[in-house]
């Protein structure tokens, strides 16, 4: 008897034992995070865009993890503005077995990397102005740079301008748009649009003055100025200094408040972005409209002020957590491509995505809004086409 009651004591404390040893392993071992590799340039002439996108990375982050499920972190690096050292940096990510990465976030950067993916990685770049090839493992953020075009040359003719002039920066964003402005040109829409000076000028060129004098020698009656980052201070002083007083439409990678500042003594009344739906969010309606709400709050409860660079990088970062969150981090590049590839119906904060209809982008063209930055308020507002 006694005996068996020794054996019945230590069967408990066992049981109580381990119990304790497993309470205690769950609370010490929590959900491991999903890490997110992000390529950005916080360094160099795209800084100004990258350190915005850290920022909308960083609420997003905070957001998604407050409202529950497996948590997540946005592993970033610094690129430089680089597109030797974005390579680099993405070839260390894939040799850690990552099969998502997010950015980087320029034309030139973007297509540095996307030899390296082939079927190793889905790469999601945070620049509209890349155009994937279709079934491939590159996804772009954003409206097309050539439906971006066609939207602010309707706006420009709205505004009754027909004589376009054009200054490029002569990176690969401004080759680029250079090609895309020809080819829209073409369109049955733009019949009564000439292009009448088609100049540029490289991002370390300290002035425009001879592009914009020949734009003007040609009767220009509003200008392409296409550019992003410090190109844009140079541009916008080269305007001021001519006395010049017609539109302007720009990047919208130039939507940065503290760019604006920057550009506040040349003024910035002329100046003209196409935006996103999150920039008009009285006109959004259903889905949109609660995820355009969910989104400033999250903005709101940071003290910050959203800029374009949120637009470019919330959906796009959305996504991919919601495809490693579906997946699991371990999927191969394939499952991660096939699942973005089929998402539709889903409800970001620039519009309803559907990837099925318009592949490697999911975004179609009808969310393109134009704005203008309001000095007094110091936000965006959506620009009246007269």
């Amino acid at each position: 008897m006694l005996r068996n009651r020794f054996k019945l004591v230590r069967l408990v404390s066992c049981c109580v034992a381990l119990a304790l040893t497993t309470n205690f392993a769950v609370a010490q071992t929590p959900s491991q995070p999903i890490d997110i590799p992000v390529i950005l340039s916080l360094t160099g002439p795209a800084a100004f865009v990258g350190k915005d996108i850290q920022q909308a990375l960083r609420i997003l982050e905070a957001s998604t993890n407050a409202a529950g499920g497996t948590p997540i972190h946005f592993d970033i690096v610094d690129d430089q503005t680089s597109p030797s050292v974005a390579v680099q940096l993405a070839t260390g990510i894939l040799d850690k077995g990552n099969t998502l990465i997010l950015g980087p976030i320029l034309v030139g950067t973007c297509a540095a990397v996307q030899p390296l993916l082939k079927d190793r990685a889905v790469e999601y770049c945070l620049s509209p102005g890349i155009d994937p090839p279709e079934g491939g493992y590159m996804f772009s953020s954003g409206i097309s740079a050539q439906a971006i075009l066609i939207a602010s040359l309707h706006f420009l003719q709205l505004r009754g301008a027909r004589k376009i002039g054009a200054i490029l920066s002569t990176d690969a964003t401004g080759q680029e748009t250079d090609r895309l402005i020809n080819l829209v040109l073409k369109l049955p829409a733009n019949r009564d649009l000439s292009l009448v000076a088609d100049e540029h000028f490289s991002q370390v060129d300290l002035t425009v003055a001879a592009q914009f004098s020949h734009l003007s020698a040609a009767g220009a009656q509003a200008c392409l100025c296409w550019t992003t980052g410090s190109g844009l201070e140079t541009l916008m002083r080269g305007y001021a200094n001519a006395g010049l007083h017609y539109p302007l439409v720009t990047s919208l990678g130039n939507m940065s408040s503290a760019l604006m500042d920057q550009i506040a003594p040349f003024g910035t009344a002329d100046l003209f972005f196409p935006a996103f739906s999150y920039f008009a969010p009285d006109a959004a309606k259903g889905a949109l409209s609660k995820t355009i709400a969910s989104f400033r709050r999250s903005f709101d409860a940071a003290g910050v002020k959203p800029n374009a660079a949120a637009g470019l990088v919330w959906d796009s970062a959305s996504i991919a957590v919601e495809t490693l969150r579906q997946l699991g981090p371990s999927a191969t590049a394939h499952q991660m491509r096939d699942f973005i590839a089929n998402l539709h119906g889903y409800a970001g904060i620039d519009g309803i995505y559907d990837f099925r209809a318009v592949p490697q982008r999911g975004l179609p063209a009808q969310y393109v809004t134009m704005v203008h930055w309001d000095t007094a308020q110091g936000t965006w507002t959506p620009a009246a086409s007269r």
